[in-house]
């Protein structure tokens, strides 16, 4: 059996977070390594990862600015041999429950129109469509912008 514990990244957890993100992404949608670091150094980022079995399996970074009442999903990802097991949700609602202890009123997030499979979880998870943002990934695509009150 599977034993999984979410917790608070730590600065040791860049490499195994980013052989998760090359899993997810291609070269050209990907977080570089550099990129990835700062956000696990930056106090104005939360990261959140998934351990299953003491191996990282997923992630979530999401910006915290102090002067919004908002918190922005920056990056959820799951390594593809772990999805469809409750921990993108578990991931969400963490970093849901963080936001709203910080005062934060919204979670907002952008995510591909053609990311079915994100877009009907995050639906499940209560959030709603806000807006469309034309090419926001490029020629990657469309995206829509997401929001759960908090």
């Amino acid at each position: 059996m599977n034993k999984a514990v979410i917790r608070t990244v730590r600065p040791h957890d860049l490499k195994e977070i980013d052989r998760v993100e090359r899993r997810c992404f291609g070269k050209e949608t990907r977080f570089p390594l550099d990129a990835l670091a700062n956000m696990i150094a930056s106090s104005r980022v939360c990261g959140l990862v998934v351990e299953v079995n003491g191996i990282v399996r997923g992630f979530l970074f999401q910006s915290l600015p102090k002067e919004l009442d908002q918190s922005i999903l920056l990056t959820l990802d799951i390594d593809p041999d772990f999805r469809r097991q409750g921990y993108a949700s578990s991931l969400l609602t963490n970093a849901a429950e963080i936001a709203k202890s910080l005062g934060r009123k919204r979670f907002i997030l952008q995510v591909g129109t053609k990311n079915h499979a994100a877009i009907s979880l995050y639906q499940s998870r209560g959030y709603k469509k806000t807006g469309l943002l034309k090419d926001f990934y490029g020629e990657n695509g469309d995206a829509w912008e997401m929001e759960l009150k908090l």
